[in-house]
């Protein structure tokens, strides 16, 4: 009974600070390189976007701690904004999802699947 005594306090402290801080989970804020895409069909990209890196043409997705982001294609860069669920790019709005350092992207007509890059500590 007295396990359950001290283990009560420890319990409510985790509720409240899952109402406090909503319980969402590991935030999107982290740079991601684009490893794979699948089309409407099931096509598998891995291939063509590794023989793409190698000529140095690469995609990532940045998302910034103040809900921006920038998204690089090929150099390229485009400004969005982001929330728990989606991201917004002129009025248009993909939903992700985040499982551990991967990414996935949901366009209309594909998936996008990024991995978060690990930045060296200098």
């Amino acid at each position: 009974m007295k396990k359950i005594k001290k283990l009560i306090p420890a319990i409510l402290c985790i509720f409240l600070l899952c109402l406090m801080t909503g319980c969402k989970g590991k935030s999107p804020v982290g740079i991601y390189k684009l490893f794979n895409m699948i089309d409407s069909e099931s096509d598998d990209y891995t291939d063509t976007i590794k023989t793409m890196e190698d000529l140095g043409l690469t995609i990532t997705i940045e998302f910034k701690e103040d809900k921006t982001g920038v998204f690089t294609i090929y150099g390229v860069d485009t400004d969005f904004t982001w929330d728990d669920k989606a991201i917004t790019v002129n009025d248009v709005s993909e939903t992700y999802e985040l499982k551990g350092d991967t990414l996935t992207l949901q366009e209309s007509e594909a998936k996008l699947i990024f991995q978060r890059v690990v930045e060296e500590t200098k």
